[in-house]
């Protein structure tokens, strides 16, 4: 299954590398930060009165290489549309950098024509992004802000999740109390998915250097408790002991135990989860079982899936005997 693996690192971190000191100052109902906007690439200019009129702004930050951003955009038009006449104004915000340029937006927004209906903004020196996205701990894109009508950060999350805040801002129904938590607990797991992927880091440099020893021993089980309850976590952290090149010590006895709780937080469901519960027992001499458990994971496989080849070799490795 070499080459079909998630990394284990985006999946911790949740698409974060681009901002890697992610800890803002921004919180949910602070006033929200003035837009610098070097060029209105598609209408504006928007004079960001927050707080006057009722008005409502949702601000989205993207950019051109981005896939789901540009998912994104026949929603974000059909949000502008059902709320034009209710003073609701949405602004694409997007900012250089080494995949995105000026002339790529230009282009881009270009080919949307009116698919791409909202006002397209290019950021200054990347000041409202840092004033946004930055200052609140958002990474990755795309990210929206809701801005309410008395001109605070009211919301932020994925454009396509923002439906029903977007209905309780303009109505004026919206819990921003409740708004501040569920952000607050968005951190707090953010934090967490961090100081994971240091310890994962740690963990293998650790391993790919050192035999077996107390240290070895302490952290793995360190990292173990940090991600005992993220199945993807804990089934690339079995994968990863035991197929790694360069690992000098494989603690087959943590890859196992990893590899089994992902596979009871799934229901012995996944796949790809049973795929590596059966290596991680074939490797302790659990073949009998490792047999069942990756006849299983082949069933469960779609027939179209790339993994089913590698999935149904490894199978026949192990009815022969010849291992994972």
């Amino acid at each position: 299954m070499t080459g079909l693996r998630v990394v284990l690192l985006p999946i911790l971190a949740f698409a974060i590398a681009a901002s890697p000191a992610l800890a803002g100052e921004g919180k949910i109902g602070d006033k929200a930060p003035p837009l610098k906007i070097a060029k209105w690439v598609k209408g504006g200019p928007v004079d960001f009165k927050t707080g006057k009129n009722e008005n409502v702004y949702v601000v989205e930050f993207w950019a051109t290489w981005c896939g789901p951003c540009i998912k994104s955009i026949p929603h974000l038009t059909e949000l502008q549309h059902k709320y034009k006449d209710k003073n609701v104004t949405f602004i694409g915000v997007t900012s250089k950098d080494p995949n995105n340029s000026l002339e790529d937006v230009e282009s881009l927004v270009k080919e949307q024509g009116s698919k791409m209906d909202y006002i397209v903004a290019w950021d200054t020196e990347r000041e409202t992004t840092n004033a946004y996205r930055e200052a609140y701990d958002h990474g990755s894109i795309p990210t929206a802000f809701i801005i309410d009508k008395q001109g605070r950060v009211a919301w932020s999350g994925h454009p396509m999740d923002m439906d029903k805040p977007l209905e309780q801002v303009v109505a004026g129904t919206f819990d921003l109390t409740a708004s501040k938590k569920r952000d607050q607990a968005r951190r707090a797991k953010q934090a967490a998915a961090m100081n994971a992927n240091k310890l994962m880091g740690d963990y293998f440099k650790l391993i790919m250097t050192s035999k077996e020893s107390d240290e070895t021993r302490a952290l793995g089980q360190k990292l173990f408790a940090q991600i005992k309850d993220n199945s993807r976590a804990l089934n690339e952290l079995a994968w990863e002991i035991l197929t790694k090149e360069g690992v000098v010590h494989r603690n087959k006895d943590l890859a196992l135990k990893a590899a089994t709780i992902a596979n009871d937080l799934t229901d012995g469901e996944n796949a790809y989860i049973l795929d590596t519960y059966a290596l991680a027992l074939w490797e302790v001499g659990e073949k009998n079982k490792a047999r069942k458990v990756q006849r299983k994971a082949v069933k469960l496989v779609g027939e179209e899936d790339p993994a089913r080849a590698d999935m149904t070799k490894a199978l026949k490795k192990y009815e022969e005997g010849r291992g994972g």
